[in-house]
């Protein structure tokens, strides 16, 4: 490959940063033979004490959400999404580096690096962070020079550094997936939890999801609205009436011509029939008819619906999954298909599953419902989040949930 010359710019991490240059502070490099690039950023050789600093900060470098790094044992829970950084000094010579820190896609496409020195070419930016960047050239040297100084090690994943492993043998229940997936078998997030967490879920009395459940209970026979109607007063007793429904969400809404989801569903119940006013995204009564609702299909097989008029909405719901976004520049996919059973950090990588949602997550002690985790993923990629209940999140819900077709419903799921 000739020698090109390409505009420095810089990214940020998979945890996010604030911006420390713009594009008009941005030098040029040189790519020789499309792997390396010789020659310093900056013209001087970097700092390893500072770039140890960059390389750990989590607003900065974060290396560790995806390497084990042996030179930093004191800090916990390192990730296993790349390569083990021991002894990378023996392996790459200090141009590679240079490169796969400035920007790794450019010799290896397919990767999932964030390209450190780069302000372009992304799909969906959040305009704060539009030709911005997080690393300054200086901190590029500064990280090279850490990095140069990891001479020893075979690069071999080391038990134990990346997260807590089962130690007795688990017996993994597993589907086969439709066909057209992106998957090879089909497995619960329930699988990628720790002991503890499975215990939790297992007792429905140890289960703080089902305090929620109670609360939808109470709402299903409270009249609301000008029309003073309970959702009992139209559809009975809701074990009965609701068993089955949640499995089968999102659905197409004919009258409307869209796609809908359970809490859609729900809140077009409220105003047109209750004469009541739409529930909030995230409120607690929200959360708890839902959950309430989901609950009825426990045990039951989730079975949505892709064709006819939905097809188009799963179509687009599947290209979103697939589209990488943001300055992070990754898809779901990569995350929640490529690099399954990997661990970002402290945090084990699951297919993304949604048989279990409305779950608790007991990281904040909260119930967790799915377009509030997908905000929480899409801002991760510093690209803008689509609203609540917005059609981006309405077709994304009805491809996950086929793509864990036949699972389970396990509302309320514990994670």
């Amino acid at each position: 490959m000739r020698d090109v010359i390409f505009p420095l710019v810089a990214f940020l991490t998979l945890v996010g940063a604030g911006v420390t240059a713009s594009a008009d502070e941005l030098a040029d490099f040189k790519i020789i033979g499309g792997n390396s690039i010789p020659e310093s950023l900056t013209g001087k050789p970097g700092n390893p004490a500072n770039g140890k600093d960059v390389a750990i900060n989590l607003k900065l470098g974060n290396c560790l959400s995806c390497h084990q790094i042996p030179a930093l044992r004191d800090q916990t829970q390192h990730g296993n999404l790349g390569p083990n950084l021991g002894g990378v000094a023996s392996r790459l010579s200090e141009g590679q580096m240079r490169l796969l820190l400035v920007d790794a896609g450019i010799a290896k496409p397919e990767s999932i690096m964030p390209a450190f020195y780069r302000n372009e070419g992304f799909h969906e930016v959040m305009p704060r962070f539009e030709g911005k960047t997080i690393l300054t050239a200086a901190q590029i040297e500064d990280v090279l020079a850490f990095l140069m100084t990891m001479k020893t090690g075979d690069g071999k994943m080391i038990d134990g550094l990346s997260g807590n492993e089962e130690t007795e043998p688990l017996t993994v229940i597993s589907l086969r997936p439709n066909k057209g997936s992106d998957l090879t078998k089909v497995v619960s997030g329930y699988w990628f939890q720790d002991r503890r967490t499975r215990e939790i879920f297992d007792d429905d009395f140890q289960n703080p999801g089902f305090f929620v459940v109670e609360d939808g209970e109470a709402l299903w026979t409270q009249a609301e609205g000008k029309a003073g109607k309970s959702c009992s007063d139209c559809h009975g007793d809701g074990e009965a009436a609701m068993k089955g429904v949640g499995a089968r969400y999102p659905v197409f809404h004919e009258p409307s011509g869209k796609l809908i989801n359970l809490e859609q569903r729900i809140n077009l119940c409220r105003t047109e029939n209750q004469q009541a006013e739409p529930w909030n995204w995230g409120s607690n009564e929200l959360v708890g008819m839902t959950t309430y609702i989901r609950y009825q299909s426990r045990g039951m097989p989730v079975n949505v619906s892709i064709e006819g008029p939905a097809r188009p909405f799963f179509e687009k719901g599947r290209d979103y999954f697939f589209q990488r976004r943001g300055q992070i520049n990754m898809s779901c996919d990569q995350c929640h298909g490529q690099y399954v059973g990997k661990w970002l950090r402290g945090h084990k990588l699951s297919q993304a599953q949604t048989a279990s949602y409305p779950h608790y997550g007991l990281y904040f002690s909260k119930m967790d419902w799915t377009h509030q985790i997908f905000n929480h993923c899409v801002e991760k990629m510093r690209s803008p989040p689509p609203e609540y209940g917005a059609e981006e999140y309405v077709n994304l819900e009805l491809f996950m949930a086929w793509r864990g077709m036949g699972l389970p419903v396990e509302t309320p799921g514990v994670r």
